[in-house]
């Protein structure tokens, strides 16, 4: 049986969690350790990503990773849902990326038809933009595009990045590798759109991503710098333990009968 959401606010699920609040709020929980075909949501939310044209696996920021080859325009998908597209409310991602190659624009993950861009087409979406910089998108509702820039992006080597929503102070922002955070105000609340979301693609089928994704997590609540600092883990990323999160064992460690 899959872990309950908001029975147990128990850190047995990370290997650190300093404040034993990481799974208070957590939608999503993509860790990628499938060899091939679906991704599974550890979080007990059955968010499963489709695969499409054959997402391989490859070693991770932790145990394995979904590695994506933009000459065979390979992505990972899931149709709108309230979890991937959470509207004008409060909500973070984090990701672990490794660029193999920085020669253009690749989307990591996406939820932006650009067909329909002023009204509500492209909600979000985080990108490698161009030398040295991550890009995170957010469309305000009935407005054009605004865009927070993340610089230090590097090929090669494993990055944390963190992108969110706070409707109460209207800004949207961004981290990477757990440091100070890149804010922008905007208003008018946060569109939406039942576009879908994707991973490694663009909606149009453009800014494929060359390298690898791994730990996708998605929140209902802004992360505490702590939190951001434990996820991190100075480089070595937070372990999940699944067997937690697919309710084998128990808060104290015991594996259950099945």
């Amino acid at each position: 049986a899959p872990f309950l959401m908001g029975a147990s606010k128990s850190s047995n699920a990370f290997q650190l969690d300093t404040g034993r609040a990481l799974m208070s709020g957590l939608r999503i929980a993509w860790t990628f350790e499938e060899a091939s075909g679906s991704r599974f949501d550890r979080s007990g939310n059955t968010n499963t990503l489709a695969d499409n044209n054959t997402v391989a696996v490859s070693t991770g920021r932790i145990d394995s990773a979904a590695l994506f080859v933009s000459a065979n325009s390979e992505y990972l998908s899931i149709a709108d849902n309230a979890d991937v597209g959470p509207g004008d409310v409060t909500w973070s991602l984090t990701c672990w990326v490794y660029l193999n190659t920085t020669a253009g624009r690749m989307a990591i993950v996406s939820k932006a038809n650009p067909d329909n861009p002023n009204l509500g087409g492209r909600p979000y979406k985080l990108t490698y933009y161009d030398t040295n910089r991550y890009g995170f998108q957010l469309q305000p509702a009935g407005a054009g595009d605004r865009e927070v820039f993340i610089t230090g992006a590097s090929l090669n080597v494993w990055q944390f990045l963190e992108i969110g929503h706070d409707p109460t102070s209207d800004t949207f922002y961004g981290t990477l590798n757990g440091g100070g955070r890149v804010t922008l105000e905007v208003s008018g609340g946060f569109a939406t759109s039942g576009t879908t979301f994707e991973v490694g693609r663009r909606q149009n089928n453009t800014q494929f991503l060359d390298g690898l994704v791994d730990e996708i997590f998605i929140w209902n609540r802004t992360l505490g710098t702590a939190e951001l600092s434990d996820l991190y883990r100075a480089g070595s990323g937070n372990r999940v333990n699944t067997d937690y999160l697919d309710g084998r064992i128990d808060e104290a460690g015991i594996w259950k009968k099945v």
